[in-house]
């Protein structure tokens, strides 16, 4: 699943970067979640990534 939005400079209005944020199941059942942000210039930032899994009880 990838979730996209893009942020704007308040002052200006002008679009300046987007954020993707991607969810992919993984075969032992986890979850892996990356955040990306693009800028303006296409170039692309890993700012967050991180794993999920179910607690086991």
């Amino acid at each position: 699943m990838i979730l996209t939005s893009q942020t704007a400079n308040y002052e200006t209005q002008q679009e300046e970067k987007v954020n993707r944020i991607t969810w992919t199941p993984l075969q032992d059942g986890r979850v892996k979640q990356e955040w990306n942000t693009i800028s303006a210039n296409g170039e692309a930032t890993l700012i967050f990534k991180g794993f999920y899994e179910k607690l086991k009880h």
